[in-house]
């Protein structure tokens, strides 16, 4: 198996390794690209579903010192609990971006 010790991962990165996944890097993120052969992955999802891991879609740093409190009006979470490495993930309304830009 290749080495993906520089890339990011999800946090289905070691789920993805376990079910046999294809793993390549798409955008400086170790994703799955296939399982198995994509005529048996076509009819799958014909016939019963598809997934797609979309937890590398959306990344948002915000800084200062409100930061905090910020973000603690934005998500259900409380972000103080947070801990090097952890992650929450939560929803952006489309109303809630126009009002603020993030960097």
């Amino acid at each position: 198996m290749e080495n993906f010790d520089n890339l990011k991962k999800t946090p289905l990165f070691e789920k993805h390794c376990a079910l046999g996944g294809k793993i390549v890097d798409f955008g400086g993120w170790a994703l799955p690209v296939q399982y198995t052969s994509i005529l048996d992955e076509c009819k799958a999802v014909r016939e019963r579903a598809g997934l797609f891991d979309v937890s590398h879609m959306g990344e948002v740093i915000v800084y200062g010192e409100d930061a905090l409190p910020y973000l603690n009006k934005l998500v259900p979470q409380d972000v103080t609990k947070l801990v090097d490495s952890n992650h929450i993930e939560f929803y952006l309304l489309s109303h809630i971006l126009h009002k603020g830009t993030f960097h």
